[in-house]
């Protein structure tokens, strides 16, 4: 296995890197020219399919501009939806707007593992259907079906409101998005994995429950900007998936019924030098009962950080991202709750990457992380990633990773789990058919 996945990565390099080392000064110019001469034909049908074309709506009265009509909502633009089949009323859709056909795409990412444990496998992590279109100038759907070789689950299925003063809103089910990572899917991942502080806090595929949040964006002029988000989800029962004898995720209670999870965060965004520099930073907060008294919460908070920094047109550019995360559980005096015998429980974790694209389709990058077991500050662990990818296109993306993770664990605690550090060896292939949504910086 692990000489599949070498294999494999030298064919890709060897793909891509022979058509440019074979290419003579004689047919570059060549390939200049017809360049040249597609761009006049463009240009010349472009003409002819204007006067084709004629005026651009008879029915439309005399003096009436294009100025007067309502804008355009940020979703629509880059798809298949003009700005004709928006237009009409406000507040009432025209039939060619409840006639737009919703965007439909899929996702395929699988990966094969080589691990120094012997667990070598080859795996489809998710086969991901996109289907998503605007209803109208207020109101739009958004639905996520993942498949994978256990099961079928609606990841995420939500309606995006936009509202006055700045305000938008989401419904439904949702990547409830604190932080940095968890309202990404794992094809959106800066690497092949997703560091062991979000899956020790979070869940390992990220937390996403039914509910709905509130968004306002402060009306500033120039930068920087700022966006407030609250939200409200049902409360996350954790069970024990991996029989460790811990309830799984940071809001694993023991009551059945404690109430409503509760969000907030905090976001500042910030560009400068026309663009080429870029930064973000951000908190958040996620707050729960730990039982129906509500005498007793445990809280996660959040702070991640990402700058960007792209000096030209050429896809070259530096990726800095971190994010740290701090787990409470609080407890009576008289509650006895694993073997903390009542007592508050704290841990928190982080992890921190660089990435160098040195084209557009090509980067490499370094991570390292540290987290704490989710109710034990006994066992942690430790672990460096040291990652390369292939992006041949918008569609596809090739990753290769490896990843040693240092083990500090107690074995009355954790268990049979070993101590011994780990070694592995990822390659990840994702690909994109037909339309998906786009990620934000």
């Amino acid at each position: 296995m692990r000489y599949l996945i070498v294999f494999g990565f030298a064919v890709m390099f060897v793909m891509t890197a022979l058509p440019a080392w074979s290419l003579t000064d004689e047919e570059a110019n060549d390939l200049v020219n017809e360049i040249k001469m597609l761009r006049q034909e463009v240009g010349e049908l472009k003409g002819l399919v204007g006067e084709l074309e004629g005026p651009k709506d008879a029915s439309r009265e005399a003096g009436e501009s294009d100025d007067n009509l309502p804008p355009v909502p940020e979703e629509a633009i880059g798809g298949d939806i003009t700005a004709s089949a928006l237009t009409g009323e406000i507040g009432r859709p025209t039939s060619s707007q409840q006639g737009v056909q919703a965007q439909i795409g899929v996702v395929f990412d699988g990966t094969i593992m080589a691990r120094s444990e012997n667990s070598d496998r080859a795996d489809v992590r998710e086969v991901e259907l996109n289907i998503g279109a605007p209803v109208d100038h207020y109101f739009d759907l958004f639905a996520q079906i993942a498949f994978t070789p256990e099961e079928v689950e609606l990841e995420q299925a939500y309606a995006t409101v936009r509202l006055p003063w700045n305000f938008q809103g989401k419904v439904g089910k949702e990547r409830i998005p604190f932080g940095e990572l968890n309202k990404f899917d794992g094809d959106a991942y800066p690497q092949v994995d997703r560091p062991h502080v979000m899956k020790n806090f979070m869940g390992e595929e990220g937390t996403n429950e039914m509910g709905g949040h509130l968004e306002w964006i402060a009306p500033f002029a120039t930068n920087p900007t700022l966006s407030l988000l609250a939200g409200v989800y049902n409360g996350a029962n954790g069970t024990d998936g991996d029989g460790d004898g811990i309830p799984d995720g940071p809001f694993s209670g023991r009551a059945g019924d404690r109430g409503p999870l509760l969000f907030g965060r905090a976001t500042s965004f910030i560009e400068w030098d026309e663009a080429r520099h870029e930064a973000r930073v951000g908190g958040s907060l996620l707050t729960d009962k730990n039982d129906v008294s509500g005498r007793t919460r445990s809280d996660l908070w959040g702070a991640d950080l990402k700058y960007r920094w792209t000096p030209d047109a050429t896809g070259r550019g530096v990726i800095l991202g971190a994010e740290y995360l701090r787990h409470k559980r609080e407890e009576l005096p008289t509650t006895t709750f694993l073997a903390n015998a009542g007592r508050d429980m704290t841990s928190d974790g982080f992890y921190l990457y660089g990435q160098y694209d040195f084209n557009r389709r090509w980067g490499a990058g370094y991570r390292y992380g540290q987290s704490e077991q989710l109710f034990s500050q006994i066992n942690e662990i430790k672990a460096h990633s040291l990652y390369g990818e292939w992006r041949p296109s918008e569609f596809s993306r090739l990753r290769l990773q490896y990843r040693k993770d240092n083990r500090n664990f107690d074995a009355n605690v954790i268990g049979d789990r070993s101590d011994d550090d780990e070694h592995l060896l990822m390659l990840q292939g994702t690909y994109f058919i037909g339309w998906h949504p786009t990620h934000a910086f």
